[in-house]
């Protein structure tokens, strides 16, 4: 997901409104309720951090891989290389425990589930 464009979008929405309202006139309604949708969405992820889209913003359809790669970063793996267990730990089980320290948001007409850290995390997860 490109959420450059997706801010890029919002300020663009943000620059018509604010010229058609100085001449009196709106935004068409499709716009308005994009602009909308973005507002909310930009409240909830900050769209001009770039640095966050990347770490914090993670695909639903990839979230057990980033589970996995979690458990290693806070040191839960031991030697990955050479560790037999990891064929047997059921993955998708460990990112379902951790998705209630997580929020979601739907984008677009596709409905596109994202997954991105709430504040209550603890700190050593947010180094991820």
């Amino acid at each position: 997901m490109n959420f450059e464009k997706l801010y890029d979008e919002l300020e663009e929405l943000r620059e018509q409104k604010e010229i058609l309202e100085d001449k009196g006139l709106s935004l068409r309604e499709i716009d308005s309720g994009r602009l909308r949708s973005l507002e909310a969405l930009n409240k909830q992820i900050d769209l001009s951090d770039r640095k966050n889209w990347k770490r914090n913003i993670i695909p639903e359809r990839d979230f057990k891989s980033y589970a996995k790669e979690l458990a290693g970063a806070l040191g839960y793996l031991s030697d990955s290389s050479n560790n037999p267990l990891l064929d047997h730990i059921d993955w998708e089980s460990w990112a379902e425990s951790l998705k209630p320290d997580y929020s979601y948001f739907i984008l677009g007409d596709r409905g596109l589930t994202f997954i991105y850290k709430s504040s209550i995390l603890l700190s050593r997860r947010d180094q991820l």
